[in-house]
């Protein structure tokens, strides 16, 4: 799993400028929420969010639209990609 999981699950689910880090990670799987703990603090590191002090613990909020922006596209183009994938799908014989 990679931070690209996480982008392309918001893109599926989006969220506004303003998210929770709780809310988040009911929408993903248990390996895609173990990328999840190390994401807000990458993220800080680069300037991209920031706490939300309104929002209470866990809160957080991007920085300026242009980071929201782009997180959204990248997104989109994430889940895309993982769409486009094929799938093994196994067959039944009746």
């Amino acid at each position: 799993m990679s931070h690209d999981t996480v982008r392309a699950t918001s893109a599926a689910t989006p969220f506004p400028i303003r998210f929770n880090r709780g809310e988040l990670r009911e929408k993903l799987s248990p390996s895609e929420g173990k990328v999840l703990d190390n994401f807000p603090t990458k993220m800080k590191g680069l300037g991209v969010i920031r706490p939300d002090t309104e929002g209470g613990r866990g809160a957080y909020r991007f920085v300026n639209q242009l980071h929201y922006v782009h997180f959204r596209l990248e997104g989109q183009r994430a889940w895309a990609e993982w769409a486009d994938k094929p799938r093994y799908r196994p067959t039944t014989k009746g």
